[in-house]
């Protein structure tokens, strides 16, 4: 009886001045409807629900017609929210009833892009060329309450311009109205303007500029819009902004290699050696692995930093725990010192080798991320190279405690730099969703990814990190145990650490803190001009790596390039070792050549494979809920590894000599098989799509909704003038 009144009051109210009567009939009846349901409706609608519903539904060419009658449908019945309840056996969005036909098997109805495609699909079947947006709703919902979906047009263009789009049609009010009389006009929202208004209002650097197709009887899409009134496209700025977010981020990677690099060289310096007595093979071991010990304890306080403050201020943290440490190592007057510097350095480098990859990962494009993730290695590398010249010219060219402390005091420059310059960058978007920050994320998103002609696909992205990340809150965990308790985390968890220690098996950074003993082993004279050569050597190859090829030929395949070259080269460098000592009275040159030529051989296959890889497999394959542990976890792991060999190394070299390399031929053998059994290929894929890629997909992955779902003929409709028009 009152659904029956409130539906006589919003059909008789019909004068102009009494439309408000018609909103309180909708109003009386959405409320009934809700209290009749026992289901709550939202007061606001999603966003992510609306994003999704409206790349479907411009993936179908839909009309502006049919364009509202989905939205109006959705804030009618749902408020465009995914609902898990309704009258009766309703579900979702739309309010679709399994029972009368909708959706099969019924938890379809919650999968939005499903629905929509089938709110789409009616549709076709059911539009009249005379039908409002409301009648074309009704028809397809066949409701008792026909005269809420046309009540509700005004709030559903709210919703579509609230997403971003400027909506510009030709001529009159409707999709049909299209003739050569108002071809002098263009209508942005509920009224026309002038061209030259609109090409006054439409700068360089606005985003936002959508075409309804078939809006142009001749010319179809947005450049041909664009092109027939003279207008300006966009400013392109997405990628340029997301690599210098995406650089910048890395100065972390920087301080990394910095400091591996500068004590490698300082430890065989003359001066530091005589300043604190000449210290044992085990002091020394100690002041190189001290460094790890700091990383593993750093790189698992980050994951529960980056998960409270956020990625961007965890950065932050990181860089200032870096300048106390290197003020402590600078100022060092004892052993004691310097180790305590290095152990809260070590703080600061597992704080940055944790966020760092996981922070450009966030806020990369899938087309791009192993580029964006590989500048960390990049600019890891760019530190050694510094670190190594700035040691070698102190070495030759200062006398005195200068020619150690200098070097380590320049780490604080690059610190500071990333600390102040985090305050002018963003946030990621997927912690933004996660603290319900959507609106802000959504810009982020935009300034990052958004080109000017791939709305569509941005808002597809955004619909479904949200819905992802909402999915994994209903889980309501996000413990050290979801690392391990199924199957597919378990998998991602054993990947995510083994690539990690698999990067230490390659036995790189044995090389990168001992190698001039190394070189000493082979019989060269100046092993700090070698050692400093050598540390260029790889980031070039590391380089043309990202920037060419890691995005063509994946993750996987570098993998197991790496493990089998690296196994070949120490193989030979072995070889060298063995028949050619170096107290040999008549020392062979080309042996000892042959024998370096492996080194950078070795650092160059490293720096096309597990170098940049590792750290960025690691960040992608996790998650939302879990992916700061995860990587933390997988940190750990290279940090722990780290240690082990950072300790032991010096002793194996001195006790067994060419025989410890023996060790990493063998541990690269067993990671090149790991991988090959175990690895999934990542390449491509949003982060979102990785739980199909192991096994738990939790959301139907927006992004595939970006492209067309069906080809339909134009016989199939009764709209004339536009193929897709019902």
């Amino acid at each position: 009886m009152l659904y029956t009144l409130a539906d006589y009051f919003a059909h008789l109210c019909t004068h102009p001045y009494l439309n408000i009567m018609k909103f309180i009939g909708v109003a009386a009846v959405l409320g009934l409807t809700s209290l009749a349901a026992g289901c709550t409706i939202p007061a606001d609608w999603d966003r992510s629900v609306g994003a999704t519903i409206r790349s479907v539904a411009k993936s179908r060419n839909a009309s502006q017609r049919l364009m509202l009658a989905l939205f109006e449908t959705a804030w009618v019945e749902s408020h465009a929210n995914n609902l898990n309840c309704g009258d009766r056996d309703s579900l979702g969005v739309f309010q679709q009833r399994p029972s009368q036909g909708w959706c099969s098997p019924s938890s379809l109805c919650l999968d939005i892009k499903h629905a929509t495609n089938e709110f789409i699909d009616k549709a076709v079947r059911v539009a009249k060329s005379n039908m409002t947006p409301g009648q074309l709703a009704q028809a397809v919902q066949v409701s008792a309450y026909p005269a809420r979906y046309d009540a509700a047009e005004s709030k559903a263009r709210s919703i579509i311009s609230a997403l971003g789009d400027v909506q510009v049609t030709l001529g009159g009010s409707g999709p049909n109205d299209v003739t050569n009389r108002h071809k002098h006009k263009c209508r942005i929202g509920p009224g026309p303007i002038l061209i030259h208004e609109l090409k006054h209002r439409f700068r360089p650097g606005q985003t936002g500029l959508a075409v309804q197709q078939g809006d142009l009887p001749e010319e179809r899409g947005r450049s041909a819009c664009l092109q027939h009134f003279g207008l300006v496209e966009p400013f392109k700025m997405g990628m340029f902004y997301n690599v210098s977010l995406a650089v910048f981020a890395a100065i972390g990677g920087f301080l990394f290699g910095y400091d591996s690099g500068v004590i490698t060289n300082v430890l065989e310096n003359k001066y530091f050696l005589s300043y604190f007595g000449n210290p044992s093979e085990d002091l020394i071991g100690a002041v190189v692995s001290t460094l790890a010990g700091g990383c593993f304890i750093g790189a698992a306080f980050a994951a529960w930093l980056a998960d409270y403050i956020g990625r961007k201020r965890t950065l932050q943290v990181g860089s200032l725990i870096a300048i106390i440490g290197c003020l402590l190592q600078c100022a060092a007057v004892n052993v004691g010192m310097l180790i305590a510097g290095r152990i809260i350095a070590g703080l600061a480098i597992g704080v940055l080798s944790m966020i760092t990859p996981l922070y450009q990962v966030e806020i990369s494009h899938p087309k791009w991320r192993g580029f964006m993730a590989g500048t960390f290695q990049q600019m890891l590398g760019f530190g050694f190279i510094v670190a190594n010249w700035v040691t070698y010219g102190c070495d030759k060219g200062i006398h005195g405690v200068a020619a150690w402390r200098l070097p380590l005091g320049l780490q604080m420059a690059p610190a500071v730099i990333l600390f102040l310059g985090m305050f002018i960058f963003p946030f990621s978007p997927r912690w933004l969703v996660a603290q319900g920050r959507e609106d802000e994320a959504y810009s982020v998103l935009e300034k990052l990814h958004f080109d000017g002609s791939n709305r569509e696909w941005l808002d597809a992205e955004f619909a479904e990190i949200c819905e992802q990340i909402r999915r994994e809150k209903e889980m309501k965990s996000s413990s050290l145990m979801d690392l391990v308790n199924t199957k597919p985390m378990l998998k991602r968890t054993l990947i995510a650490c083994g690539v990690q220690a698999f990067g230490q098996f390659t036995g790189i950074n044995v090389i990168n803190y001992y190698g001039p003993r190394m070189y000493r082993a082979l019989g060269i004279s100046d092993p700090l001009l070698i050692q400093s050569i050598y540390g260029i050597v790889g980031p070039i190859w590391n380089l043309f790596f990202i920037i060419f090829l890691v995005d063509r030929v994946g993750r996987k395949k570098p993998l197991l390039f790496g493990s089998f070259m690296l196994a070949a080269c120490l193989a030979v460098e072995t070889a060298i070792n063995a028949s050619f000592p170096p107290d040999s009275p008549n020392p062979n040159k080309t042996a000892q050549g042959a024998g370096v030529a492996m080194f950078f051989i070795a650092t160059s296959v490293f720096s096309v494979s597990y170098g940049p890889i590792a750290w960025t497999y690691v960040a992608e394959i996790f998650p939302m809920r879990t992916r700061a542990m995860g990587v933390s976890a997988a940190t750990c792991t290279n940090w722990a590894f780290n240690v082990l060999f950072g300790q032991t190394s010096p002793i194996g070299l001195e006790n067994s000599a060419w025989k410890y390399y023996l060790l990493f031929v063998c541990l690269n053998v067993f990671s090149f098989f790991m991988v090959l059994l175990f690895f999934p290929e990542t390449k491509g894929k949003t982060l979102e799509e990785m739980d199909e890629l192991f096994g738990d997909q939790v959301v139907a992955h927006k992004l595939d909704g970006t492209k067309p779902q069906m080809t339909m003929r134009a016989s199939s409709v009764h709209d004339a003038g536009t193929k897709h028009d019902f």
